[in-house]
């Protein structure tokens, strides 16, 4: 039980939930899938990545420099979140700008229509 195994993705595939053919066995080959959601937040689909088992060359691994650690732009939740929270917060202080202008002006035209009344 303390085997490490080596697989390679061969297959990616989008179904329906309903659709699961694709997880059934095939005589004869050492096969794993994983399965996820998707799309991210939607979740009406899965996503199914396939591979087909490979000999395990520890050394080979450490040559490729895969980085496993990346975030992904379109998966990062919180920096959406944060960019969401960002632009609301440009939209209020332009709104709140924008009110403080009006107010100014109708203030603005009260002294002159106040003015023209005394002058006449």
């Amino acid at each position: 039980m303390d085997d490490t195994l080596c697989y390679e993705v061969d297959k990616i595939t989008i179904v329906e939930p309903e659709e699961t053919e694709a997880l059934s066995v095939e005589n004869g080959q050492d096969l794993v899938t994983l399965l996820t959601c998707t799309p991210y937040g939607v979740n009406s689909h899965r996503m199914l990545v396939r591979g087909h088992r490979v000999p395990y060359d520890p050394k080979a691994l450490e040559d490729e420099n895969v980085p496993l650690s990346d975030m992904s732009l379109h998966t990062s939740y919180l920096l959406w979140v944060i960019v969401g929270i960002a632009i609301t917060a440009l939209f209020i202080v332009f709104l709140y700008r924008r009110e403080q202008k009006r107010a100014k002006l109708a203030g603005e035209k009260k002294k002159n229509a106040a003015g023209e009344i005394k002058k006449e």
